[in-house]
């Protein structure tokens, strides 16, 4: 993948798909729960990071318009990662990192693309954690929408109940 023109490679082992949402649609389409971006994917709310912010890289004008969101997950983990672009799936060799570089919690190790390139190999792990989203909170959240949905299908129920009242304390 790419982030302010920088190339990152992602295990597979953590890829679970791919998104690209076209113009408006990947606006509209990202929400903003308990101050964090979530996705809904399916029904099913998804965290959303967004990779220049966590590596603290400069945004790029997106030219296309086009939202790429990548979708990852590590055991119970699962989140989308909005990256600029996205590349091509490829058998690449880990490298490890210097010490200093091993400190930071982004990074796997790194690897020489085919076009000689460097690449870092990000860590799924340590990217989850830099969102201000938990998984307690992302199960309120679930919580909250079906309590929000049964509610409203009682207060239906209720006015529809009420209407017939209504019509059965009328005259006759």
């Amino acid at each position: 993948v790419q982030a302010a023109g920088e190339r990152f490679a992602i295990p597979q082992v953590n890829l679970e798909e791919l998104l690209m949402l076209h113009g408006e649609e990947g606006h509209q389409g990202i929400e903003n729960i308990y101050g964090a971006e979530v996705y809904r994917l399916r029904g099913e709310l998804l965290p959303i990071l967004r990779l220049n912010n966590i590596l603290k890289l400069p945004s790029q004008k997106n030219v296309s318009g086009n939202t790429h969101i990548v979708v990852l997950s590590a055991g119970e983990l699962r989140f989308g990662m909005i990256v600029d672009e996205v590349g091509d799936t490829e058998e690449i060799v880990v490298k490890p990192l210097s010490r200093h570089v091993k400190q930071l919690y982004c990074y796997d190790g790194a690897t020489i693309m085919g076009d000689g390139k460097v690449a870092l190999i990000v860590n799924v792990n340590g990217l989850f954690r830099a969102t201000q989203l938990t998984l307690d909170d992302m199960k309120k959240v679930e919580q909250l929408n079906v309590d929000a949905s049964d509610s409203g299908a009682v207060a239906a129920r209720e006015g529809r109940f009420a209407r017939l009242r209504v019509h059965d304390d009328g005259p006759g």
